[in-house]
């Protein structure tokens, strides 16, 4: 069964652009990923990292996600889920424009925080695939390879547990992580 990673934000925030470059960087690793989209109540869907799409004509709730993205391709490890706003329990990525109020996400499923302006530059600069301390992350806490990268991290400012930081800014803290270079 894939693990699930929600990514939630206000519209236009980057969404899908975040799990285009999370999709290219894992991909890159040697990893199968697909993104399930919530299209209102009555669409889902699912395309793989191989670029297969499927559309199925009703929602298809969050806790049952796994399970139909397995029946489309068992190879799958991850899910990236665009839609699932209200699914607690299930981690989070919040995609955020700076200075942008928080979006609601439960402060147990927070799993980071990305800035808008940073993940726009990052992939106008260098393409898909941009998304590497974030990527690094979801590789050994979401699929558990202790084998990627230890990215160097900077000390949290003061203040900085509810506002954003720069250089793709994450975890319940919204630590800070130094971009590569």
């Amino acid at each position: 069964m894939p693990e699930l990673l929600r990514v939630v934000g206000p519209a236009g925030a980057g969404k899908s652009l975040l799990i285009t470059s999370l999709t290219e960087s894992l991909r890159s690793r040697g990893y199968r990923t697909a993104s399930a989209v919530q299209r209102g109540e009555a669409t889902t869907v699912i395309t793989l990292s191989t670029g297969s799409r499927s559309t199925l004509d009703r929602a298809v709730p969050a806790s049952y996600l796994g399970t139909v993205v397995s029946w489309v391709d068992p190879s799958v490890q991850l899910v990236f889920a665009e839609g699932y706003d209200d699914a607690p329990g299930i981690r989070a990525i919040e995609v955020r424009p700076a200075g942008a109020e928080p979006y609601g996400v439960d402060g147990e499923d927070l799993f980071a925080v990305v800035a808008t302006e940073d993940l726009s530059t990052a992939f106008a600069e260098g393409g898909p695939g941009q998304a590497l301390p974030l990527a690094d992350r979801v590789q050994r806490e979401v699929l558990g390879d202790s084998t990627a990268p230890e990215t160097a991290e900077a000390p949290a400012s003061p203040g900085v547990e509810r506002r954003i930081e720069r250089g793709f800014g994450f975890g319940r803290v919204m630590r800070r992580f130094r971009r590569r270079g």
